[in-house]
Protein backbone atom coordinates (compact mmCIF):
# COMPACT_ATOMS: atom_id res chain seq x y z
CA UNK A 1 0.00 0.00 0.00
CA UNK A 2 1.59 3.30 -1.04
CA UNK A 3 2.66 5.72 1.81
CA UNK A 4 1.13 9.27 2.35
CA UNK A 5 2.63 12.01 0.60
CA UNK A 6 1.08 14.07 4.11
CA UNK A 7 0.56 13.06 7.88
CA UNK A 8 -0.50 15.16 10.13
CA UNK A 9 -0.62 13.51 13.30
CA UNK A 10 -2.25 14.56 16.42
CA UNK A 11 -1.19 17.86 15.87
CA UNK A 12 -1.69 21.15 18.07
CA UNK A 13 -1.19 24.65 17.74
CA UNK A 14 -0.55 26.98 20.30
CA UNK A 15 0.32 30.85 19.97
CA UNK A 16 1.52 32.72 22.83
CA UNK A 17 1.07 36.28 23.02
CA UNK A 18 3.14 38.58 25.01
CA UNK A 19 1.60 41.53 27.42
CA UNK A 20 3.78 44.30 27.70
CA UNK A 21 4.20 46.77 30.18
CA UNK A 22 2.50 49.53 29.10
CA UNK A 23 -0.77 46.85 28.62
CA UNK A 24 -2.18 47.22 31.88
CA UNK A 25 -6.01 47.59 30.70
CA UNK A 26 -8.50 45.06 31.00
CA UNK A 27 -9.52 42.67 33.44
CA UNK A 28 -6.81 41.78 35.61
CA UNK A 29 -3.93 43.22 33.55
CA UNK A 30 -2.15 45.14 36.39
CA UNK A 31 -2.55 42.42 38.46
CA UNK A 32 -1.07 39.56 36.31
CA UNK A 33 1.64 41.96 35.07
CA UNK A 34 2.52 42.50 39.01
CA UNK A 35 2.28 38.64 39.16
CA UNK A 36 4.93 37.93 36.74
CA UNK A 37 2.00 36.27 34.16
CA UNK A 38 3.32 38.37 30.50
CA UNK A 39 1.55 36.18 28.01
CA UNK A 40 -1.43 34.56 27.49
CA UNK A 41 -1.60 31.08 24.90
CA UNK A 42 -4.29 30.57 22.48
CA UNK A 43 -4.79 27.23 20.53
CA UNK A 44 -4.90 27.51 16.86
CA UNK A 45 -5.35 23.99 15.98
CA UNK A 46 -6.16 20.64 18.10
CA UNK A 47 -6.05 16.92 17.59
CA UNK A 48 -5.95 17.16 14.28
CA UNK A 49 -5.28 13.78 12.58
CA UNK A 50 -5.28 13.18 8.56
CA UNK A 51 -3.19 11.92 5.39
CA UNK A 52 -3.23 12.66 2.16
CA UNK A 53 -2.38 10.25 -0.65
CA UNK A 54 -0.35 10.91 -3.65
CA UNK A 55 -2.05 12.55 -6.27
CA UNK A 56 -4.98 13.73 -4.51
CA UNK A 57 -7.11 16.54 -4.45
CA UNK A 58 -7.36 17.64 -0.74
CA UNK A 59 -9.97 20.38 0.30
CA UNK A 60 -10.02 22.19 3.61
CA UNK A 61 -12.82 24.62 4.36
CA UNK A 62 -14.02 26.12 6.90
CA UNK A 63 -15.21 30.03 8.57
CA UNK A 64 -12.54 32.49 8.99
CA UNK A 65 -10.53 32.09 12.18
CA UNK A 66 -11.07 28.14 11.93
CA UNK A 67 -7.31 27.02 11.72
CA UNK A 68 -7.38 26.95 7.77
CA UNK A 69 -4.47 28.56 7.33
CA UNK A 70 -2.57 27.64 10.07
CA UNK A 71 -2.37 24.08 9.07
CA UNK A 72 -1.46 25.07 5.76
CA UNK A 73 1.53 26.63 7.04
CA UNK A 74 2.34 23.69 9.17
CA UNK A 75 2.15 21.57 6.57
CA UNK A 76 4.39 24.08 4.48
CA UNK A 77 6.95 24.14 7.06
CA UNK A 78 6.37 28.08 7.72
CA UNK A 79 5.39 27.36 11.44
CA UNK A 80 6.18 23.86 13.40
CA UNK A 81 3.77 22.37 15.58
CA UNK A 82 3.18 22.99 19.56
CA UNK A 83 2.55 19.21 19.28
CA UNK A 84 1.87 16.21 16.91
CA UNK A 85 3.82 15.70 14.15
CA UNK A 86 3.52 16.81 10.29
CA UNK A 87 5.46 14.62 7.93
CA UNK A 88 5.53 15.52 4.26
CA UNK A 89 7.39 13.63 1.44
CA UNK A 90 8.27 15.41 -1.84
CA UNK A 91 9.01 19.12 -3.02
CA UNK A 92 6.17 21.50 -2.29
CA UNK A 93 5.16 24.78 -3.58
CA UNK A 94 3.18 27.17 -1.67
CA UNK A 95 0.92 29.90 -2.28
CA UNK A 96 -0.28 30.94 1.09
CA UNK A 97 -0.18 34.36 1.27
CA UNK A 98 0.09 37.41 -0.83
CA UNK A 99 3.64 38.08 -2.47
CA UNK A 100 5.06 35.85 -0.38
CA UNK A 101 9.09 35.21 -0.80
CA UNK A 102 8.80 37.78 -2.89
CA UNK A 103 11.87 40.90 -2.37
CA UNK A 104 9.84 44.24 -2.75
CA UNK A 105 13.23 45.63 -4.32
CA UNK A 106 13.60 42.86 -6.80
CA UNK A 107 12.08 42.80 -10.24
CA UNK A 108 9.91 40.31 -11.57
CA UNK A 109 12.77 38.45 -13.70
CA UNK A 110 14.42 38.64 -10.17
CA UNK A 111 11.88 37.23 -7.97
CA UNK A 112 10.90 34.07 -10.36
CA UNK A 113 14.59 33.21 -10.08
CA UNK A 114 14.53 33.75 -6.71
CA UNK A 115 11.49 31.82 -5.42
CA UNK A 116 12.31 28.90 -8.29
CA UNK A 117 15.80 28.48 -5.90
CA UNK A 118 13.89 28.12 -3.25
CA UNK A 119 11.78 25.70 -3.88
CA UNK A 120 14.91 23.44 -5.25
CA UNK A 121 14.88 24.77 -9.38
CA UNK A 122 18.84 25.20 -10.69
CA UNK A 123 19.35 28.06 -12.90
CA UNK A 124 19.19 26.10 -15.61
CA UNK A 125 15.67 24.51 -14.91
CA UNK A 126 14.17 27.88 -14.00
CA UNK A 127 15.48 29.05 -17.81
CA UNK A 128 13.80 26.10 -19.14
CA UNK A 129 10.31 26.91 -17.45
CA UNK A 130 10.75 30.99 -17.54
CA UNK A 131 9.01 31.66 -20.81
CA UNK A 132 5.99 29.65 -19.29
CA UNK A 133 5.65 31.60 -15.93
CA UNK A 134 5.78 34.96 -17.40
CA UNK A 135 3.36 33.93 -20.54
CA UNK A 136 1.11 32.20 -18.13
CA UNK A 137 0.87 35.04 -15.53
CA UNK A 138 -0.02 37.71 -18.53
CA UNK A 139 2.23 41.01 -16.95
CA UNK A 140 5.18 40.69 -19.75
CA UNK A 141 5.14 44.37 -19.78
CA UNK A 142 6.60 44.36 -16.26
CA UNK A 143 8.50 41.68 -16.09
CA UNK A 144 11.30 43.83 -15.52
CA UNK A 145 10.20 46.28 -12.87
CA UNK A 146 10.08 46.07 -9.13
CA UNK A 147 7.29 44.00 -7.91
CA UNK A 148 6.66 46.75 -5.22
CA UNK A 149 5.05 48.86 -8.07
CA UNK A 150 3.09 46.40 -8.91
CA UNK A 151 -0.89 45.57 -8.16
CA UNK A 152 -2.25 42.81 -6.02
CA UNK A 153 -3.41 41.27 -8.88
CA UNK A 154 -0.03 41.32 -10.42
CA UNK A 155 1.60 40.14 -6.99
CA UNK A 156 -0.60 36.49 -7.32
CA UNK A 157 -0.64 36.18 -10.54
CA UNK A 158 3.23 35.91 -10.67
CA UNK A 159 3.34 33.70 -7.33
CA UNK A 160 0.87 31.44 -9.04
CA UNK A 161 2.53 31.02 -12.19
CA UNK A 162 6.07 30.55 -10.83
CA UNK A 163 4.05 27.65 -7.66
CA UNK A 164 2.35 26.34 -10.82
CA UNK A 165 5.62 25.81 -12.96
CA UNK A 166 8.06 24.77 -11.00
CA UNK A 167 7.20 20.98 -10.91
CA UNK A 168 6.12 20.78 -7.39
CA UNK A 169 5.28 17.28 -5.68
CA UNK A 170 2.81 19.27 -3.50
CA UNK A 171 0.76 21.88 -4.31
CA UNK A 172 -0.32 24.42 -0.99
CA UNK A 173 -3.19 26.93 -2.15
CA UNK A 174 -4.75 29.19 0.02
CA UNK A 175 -7.34 31.70 -0.83
CA UNK A 176 -5.19 34.31 -2.40
CA UNK A 177 -6.65 32.94 -5.95
CA UNK A 178 -9.77 35.41 -4.82
CA UNK A 179 -7.11 38.41 -5.66
CA UNK A 180 -6.96 37.48 -9.17
CA UNK A 181 -9.36 38.88 -12.15
CA UNK A 182 -12.30 36.31 -13.26
CA UNK A 183 -10.12 35.46 -16.46
CA UNK A 184 -6.84 34.58 -14.50
CA UNK A 185 -8.96 32.47 -11.98
CA UNK A 186 -9.89 30.70 -14.99
CA UNK A 187 -6.55 30.07 -16.10
CA UNK A 188 -5.45 29.43 -12.62
CA UNK A 189 -8.33 26.56 -12.76
CA UNK A 190 -7.41 25.41 -15.66
CA UNK A 191 -3.41 24.60 -14.59
CA UNK A 192 -4.87 23.32 -11.27
CA UNK A 193 -6.65 20.49 -13.29
CA UNK A 194 -3.45 20.04 -15.27
CA UNK A 195 -1.85 19.02 -12.50
CA UNK A 196 -4.29 17.10 -10.79
CA UNK A 197 -4.07 14.62 -14.18
CA UNK A 198 -0.28 14.69 -13.76
CA UNK A 199 -0.43 13.07 -10.45
CA UNK A 200 0.22 16.15 -8.51
CA UNK A 201 -0.71 16.17 -4.61
CA UNK A 202 -3.19 19.24 -3.90
CA UNK A 203 -4.22 21.07 -0.74
CA UNK A 204 -6.65 23.43 -1.59
CA UNK A 205 -8.30 26.16 1.32
CA UNK A 206 -10.81 28.00 -0.38
CA UNK A 207 -14.42 29.90 1.11
CA UNK A 208 -15.42 29.14 -3.28
CA UNK A 209 -17.12 25.82 -2.09
CA UNK A 210 -18.17 25.15 -5.80
CA UNK A 211 -14.99 25.31 -6.90
CA UNK A 212 -13.60 22.79 -3.74
CA UNK A 213 -16.19 20.23 -4.87
CA UNK A 214 -15.26 20.33 -8.50
CA UNK A 215 -11.48 20.06 -7.52
CA UNK A 216 -11.52 17.84 -4.28
CA UNK A 217 -12.10 14.05 -3.67
CA UNK A 218 -12.20 14.69 0.08
CA UNK A 219 -12.55 17.68 2.32
CA UNK A 220 -11.41 18.44 5.71
CA UNK A 221 -13.92 20.62 7.63
CA UNK A 222 -12.31 22.63 10.54
CA UNK A 223 -14.43 24.52 13.16
CA UNK A 224 -12.84 26.60 15.92
CA UNK A 225 -9.55 25.26 15.47
CA UNK A 226 -11.28 21.56 15.50
CA UNK A 227 -11.68 18.69 12.83
CA UNK A 228 -15.68 17.96 12.24
CA UNK A 229 -15.56 16.12 8.96
CA UNK A 230 -13.21 14.55 7.19
CA UNK A 231 -14.54 12.40 4.02
CA UNK A 232 -16.20 12.86 -0.14
CA UNK A 233 -16.72 16.57 -0.91
CA UNK A 234 -20.80 16.87 -1.17
CA UNK A 235 -20.94 15.38 1.88
CA UNK A 236 -18.59 17.43 3.91
CA UNK A 237 -19.50 20.73 1.99
CA UNK A 238 -22.98 19.81 2.54
CA UNK A 239 -22.73 19.29 6.22
CA UNK A 240 -20.43 22.43 6.83
CA UNK A 241 -23.71 24.67 4.76
CA UNK A 242 -26.40 23.48 7.46
CA UNK A 243 -24.65 22.51 10.65
CA UNK A 244 -22.00 24.93 10.85
CA UNK A 245 -23.08 27.60 8.93
CA UNK A 246 -26.54 28.88 10.80
CA UNK A 247 -29.83 28.20 9.84
CA UNK A 248 -30.76 31.87 9.86
CA UNK A 249 -30.41 33.93 6.55
CA UNK A 250 -28.60 36.59 7.38
CA UNK A 251 -29.61 40.10 6.45
CA UNK A 252 -27.17 43.20 5.75
CA UNK A 253 -27.45 46.37 3.85
CA UNK A 254 -26.41 45.28 0.42
CA UNK A 255 -28.32 42.47 0.41
CA UNK A 256 -31.55 42.67 2.51
CA UNK A 257 -34.31 40.42 2.66
CA UNK A 258 -37.82 40.42 1.47
CA UNK A 259 -40.75 39.24 3.21
CA UNK A 260 -44.00 37.93 0.59
CA UNK A 261 -47.25 37.50 2.97
CA UNK A 262 -50.03 35.53 2.49
CA UNK A 263 -52.35 34.78 5.50
CA UNK A 264 -50.49 33.04 7.80
CA UNK A 265 -47.94 32.52 5.52
CA UNK A 266 -44.43 34.26 5.03
CA UNK A 267 -41.98 33.57 2.06
CA UNK A 268 -38.88 35.61 3.39
CA UNK A 269 -36.48 35.81 0.07
CA UNK A 270 -32.38 36.52 0.75
CA UNK A 271 -29.85 35.57 -1.74
CA UNK A 272 -31.68 32.82 -3.94
CA UNK A 273 -33.58 30.95 -1.20
CA UNK A 274 -36.66 31.60 0.14
CA UNK A 275 -37.30 30.67 3.89
CA UNK A 276 -40.99 29.82 4.69
CA UNK A 277 -42.57 30.49 7.97
CA UNK A 278 -45.97 29.41 9.13
CA UNK A 279 -47.94 31.51 11.91
CA UNK A 280 -44.54 32.38 13.20
CA UNK A 281 -42.95 28.95 13.04
CA UNK A 282 -40.12 28.78 10.54
CA UNK A 283 -41.64 25.75 7.94
CA UNK A 284 -38.83 25.16 5.98
CA UNK A 285 -34.90 23.60 6.80
CA UNK A 286 -31.34 23.85 5.56
CA UNK A 287 -31.51 25.78 2.09
CA UNK A 288 -34.61 26.40 2.29
CA UNK A 289 -36.66 26.84 -0.91
CA UNK A 290 -34.13 26.74 -3.50
CA UNK A 291 -33.25 25.80 -7.17
CA UNK A 292 -30.30 24.05 -8.72
CA UNK A 293 -28.84 23.12 -12.34
CA UNK A 294 -26.32 20.09 -12.85
CA UNK A 295 -24.42 20.99 -15.51
CA UNK A 296 -20.45 19.51 -16.37
CA UNK A 297 -21.43 17.31 -13.34
CA UNK A 298 -21.59 20.28 -10.66
CA UNK A 299 -24.38 21.47 -9.17
CA UNK A 300 -24.81 25.09 -8.96
CA UNK A 301 -27.25 25.95 -6.47
CA UNK A 302 -29.22 28.91 -6.61
CA UNK A 303 -27.52 30.63 -3.44
CA UNK A 304 -24.68 30.60 -5.18
CA UNK A 305 -25.73 33.47 -7.74
CA UNK A 306 -25.09 36.36 -7.54
CA UNK A 307 -28.51 38.64 -7.06
CA UNK A 308 -29.68 42.02 -7.68
CA UNK A 309 -31.69 44.05 -5.81
CA UNK A 310 -35.55 43.29 -5.92
CA UNK A 311 -38.19 44.89 -7.59
CA UNK A 312 -41.67 45.46 -6.89
CA UNK A 313 -44.27 43.79 -9.73
CA UNK A 314 -48.29 43.47 -9.89
CA UNK A 315 -50.06 41.50 -7.32
CA UNK A 316 -48.07 42.39 -4.96
CA UNK A 317 -45.02 40.16 -5.83
CA UNK A 318 -41.19 41.37 -6.09
CA UNK A 319 -38.68 40.20 -8.91
CA UNK A 320 -35.46 38.85 -7.92
CA UNK A 321 -32.75 38.15 -10.83
CA UNK A 322 -29.24 36.11 -9.96
CA UNK A 323 -26.29 35.66 -12.01
CA UNK A 324 -24.04 32.93 -12.39
CA UNK A 325 -20.45 33.86 -12.09
CA UNK A 326 -19.47 30.62 -14.04
CA UNK A 327 -21.95 29.85 -16.18
CA UNK A 328 -23.92 31.59 -19.35
CA UNK A 329 -27.18 32.20 -17.87
CA UNK A 330 -29.48 33.88 -15.13
CA UNK A 331 -32.32 33.14 -13.02
CA UNK A 332 -35.69 35.29 -12.75
CA UNK A 333 -37.81 34.64 -9.92
CA UNK A 334 -40.94 36.02 -9.42
CA UNK A 335 -42.79 35.27 -6.50
CA UNK A 336 -46.25 36.34 -5.38
CA UNK A 337 -48.58 35.72 -2.58
CA UNK A 338 -51.62 33.54 -3.72
CA UNK A 339 -54.72 32.36 -2.23
CA UNK A 340 -55.15 31.43 1.37
CA UNK A 341 -51.44 30.57 2.80
CA UNK A 342 -49.48 29.54 -0.43
CA UNK A 343 -46.92 31.76 -2.70
CA UNK A 344 -47.14 31.43 -6.28
CA UNK A 345 -43.48 31.11 -7.93
CA UNK A 346 -42.49 31.82 -11.98
CA UNK A 347 -38.92 30.93 -12.66
CA UNK A 348 -37.02 31.43 -15.53
CA UNK A 349 -33.70 30.56 -16.69
CA UNK A 350 -32.21 32.88 -19.24
CA UNK A 351 -29.24 31.92 -20.86
CA UNK A 352 -26.31 34.18 -23.04
CA UNK A 353 -24.79 31.53 -24.53
CA UNK A 354 -25.49 27.77 -25.03
CA UNK A 355 -26.17 25.96 -22.09
CA UNK A 356 -26.14 21.96 -21.36
CA UNK A 357 -27.65 20.98 -18.42
CA UNK A 358 -28.07 17.26 -17.09
CA UNK A 359 -31.27 18.21 -14.82
CA UNK A 360 -32.26 20.88 -13.12
CA UNK A 361 -34.71 21.32 -9.84
CA UNK A 362 -37.18 23.55 -7.54
CA UNK A 363 -37.13 22.21 -3.56
CA UNK A 364 -38.37 22.49 -0.53
CA UNK A 365 -36.21 21.29 2.46
CA UNK A 366 -38.42 20.51 5.46
CA UNK A 367 -37.58 18.92 8.72
CA UNK A 368 -37.81 14.97 9.36
CA UNK A 369 -40.65 15.81 11.71
CA UNK A 370 -42.37 15.19 8.40
CA UNK A 371 -43.53 11.57 7.94
CA UNK A 372 -45.65 10.93 5.03
CA UNK A 373 -45.30 11.93 1.09
CA UNK A 374 -47.70 11.62 -1.52
CA UNK A 375 -47.33 12.51 -5.25
CA UNK A 376 -49.94 12.16 -8.08
CA UNK A 377 -48.84 8.25 -8.66
CA UNK A 378 -47.74 6.50 -5.49
CA UNK A 379 -47.87 7.53 -1.48
CA UNK A 380 -45.47 6.21 0.95
CA UNK A 381 -43.48 6.81 4.81
CA UNK A 382 -40.32 8.77 4.40
CA UNK A 383 -37.77 6.17 5.70
CA UNK A 384 -36.10 7.21 8.45
CA UNK A 385 -32.51 9.04 8.24
CA UNK A 386 -29.76 6.85 9.54
CA UNK A 387 -26.12 7.22 10.55
CA UNK A 388 -24.97 5.05 6.78
CA UNK A 389 -26.62 6.80 4.39
CA UNK A 390 -24.55 9.05 2.43
CA UNK A 391 -26.26 10.24 -0.56
CA UNK A 392 -29.80 12.19 -1.40
CA UNK A 393 -32.18 8.97 -2.15
CA UNK A 394 -35.15 9.57 -4.19
CA UNK A 395 -38.28 7.68 -2.75
CA UNK A 396 -40.45 7.55 -5.78
CA UNK A 397 -40.43 4.51 -7.85
CA UNK A 398 -42.82 6.40 -10.73
CA UNK A 399 -40.96 9.22 -12.52
CA UNK A 400 -44.03 10.04 -15.12
CA UNK A 401 -44.97 13.44 -15.73
CA UNK A 402 -46.72 15.11 -11.97
CA UNK A 403 -48.13 18.56 -11.14
CA UNK A 404 -48.40 17.61 -7.12
CA UNK A 405 -46.56 16.87 -4.43
CA UNK A 406 -47.43 16.63 -0.50
CA UNK A 407 -45.34 16.06 2.43
CA UNK A 408 -47.44 15.45 6.15
CA UNK A 409 -47.23 14.91 9.65
CA UNK A 410 -49.36 14.47 12.82
CA UNK A 411 -47.30 17.37 14.51
CA UNK A 412 -46.84 19.79 10.88
CA UNK A 413 -48.97 21.64 8.74
CA UNK A 414 -49.39 19.58 5.28
CA UNK A 415 -46.96 20.90 3.03
CA UNK A 416 -48.58 20.84 -0.75
CA UNK A 417 -46.24 21.53 -3.85
CA UNK A 418 -47.90 22.49 -7.09
CA UNK A 419 -46.27 22.61 -11.05
CA UNK A 420 -48.34 24.47 -13.40
CA UNK A 421 -46.22 23.02 -16.47
CA UNK A 422 -47.43 20.95 -18.36
CA UNK A 423 -45.34 18.26 -20.54
CA UNK A 424 -44.98 20.56 -23.37
CA UNK A 425 -42.68 22.77 -21.20
CA UNK A 426 -40.72 19.79 -20.60
CA UNK A 427 -41.71 16.87 -18.43
CA UNK A 428 -41.53 17.61 -14.48
CA UNK A 429 -41.23 14.76 -11.73
CA UNK A 430 -42.55 15.46 -8.56
CA UNK A 431 -40.18 13.60 -6.45
CA UNK A 432 -39.88 13.37 -2.64
CA UNK A 433 -36.46 12.70 -1.32
CA UNK A 434 -34.54 11.80 1.70
CA UNK A 435 -31.30 14.00 2.15
CA UNK A 436 -28.00 12.68 3.59
CA UNK A 437 -27.80 12.29 7.63
CA UNK A 438 -25.67 15.06 7.93
CA UNK A 439 -28.35 17.62 5.49
CA UNK A 440 -30.88 16.08 7.65
CA UNK A 441 -33.97 17.01 5.52
CA UNK A 442 -37.13 15.51 3.45
CA UNK A 443 -37.37 17.48 0.28
CA UNK A 444 -40.35 18.11 -1.96
CA UNK A 445 -38.63 18.76 -5.62
CA UNK A 446 -39.85 19.53 -9.01
CA UNK A 447 -37.30 17.51 -11.37
CA UNK A 448 -36.49 18.30 -14.80
CA UNK A 449 -34.39 15.94 -16.75
CA UNK A 450 -33.27 15.12 -20.51
CA UNK A 451 -34.41 11.28 -19.84
CA UNK A 452 -31.08 10.19 -20.35
CA UNK A 453 -29.91 12.64 -22.66
CA UNK A 454 -28.74 16.19 -22.05
CA UNK A 455 -30.73 18.87 -21.87
CA UNK A 456 -29.80 22.00 -24.60
CA UNK A 457 -30.66 25.34 -24.10
CA UNK A 458 -29.80 27.93 -26.59
CA UNK A 459 -29.92 31.37 -25.52
CA UNK A 460 -32.69 33.00 -24.71
CA UNK A 461 -35.60 32.57 -21.76
CA UNK A 462 -36.63 29.43 -21.05
CA UNK A 463 -39.26 27.58 -18.83
CA UNK A 464 -37.55 26.68 -15.16
CA UNK A 465 -40.83 26.51 -12.87
CA UNK A 466 -43.73 27.59 -12.75
CA UNK A 467 -46.20 26.67 -9.83
CA UNK A 468 -47.26 27.38 -6.10
CA UNK A 469 -46.03 26.49 -2.68
CA UNK A 470 -49.45 25.86 -0.43
CA UNK A 471 -49.70 25.26 3.54
CA UNK A 472 -52.02 23.94 5.88
CA UNK A 473 -55.23 21.84 5.68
Amino acid sequence: MPKPVIEVSQVRKDYRSQRGGRVLLGKRGLSDWIRGKRSTISTALQDIDFTVEAGEAFGIIGANGSGKSTLLKLISGVTIPSQGNVTVHGRVASLLELGAGFHPMLTGRENIYLNAGILGLTHAEVDSVFEDIVEFSGIGAYIDKPVDTYSSGMYVRLGFSVAAYTNPDIFLIDEVLAVGDEAFQRKCRGRIGELIEEGKTLVFVSHDLELVNSLCQRVLLLNEGKMVLNDRSPKVIEHYLHQIVSDEIPEDAAHPKTNIECGNLRATFSQGQIRLTYKEEQLTHGLHVYTSILTHTLWNDSTKLRWEQSESIDHGGYRFIGISRRFPYQLIWEVRPGTQDSIDMDITIECSGNLRLQEFHTSICLPTAYTHWTSDHEAEAFEELTPSQSDWQHLNTNYAHGHTLEASSDTQPKVRFLSNLNNENGPVCMTPINTDYYENARVLQALRTGNQSPIHLTPGQHHFFSGSIQVGQ
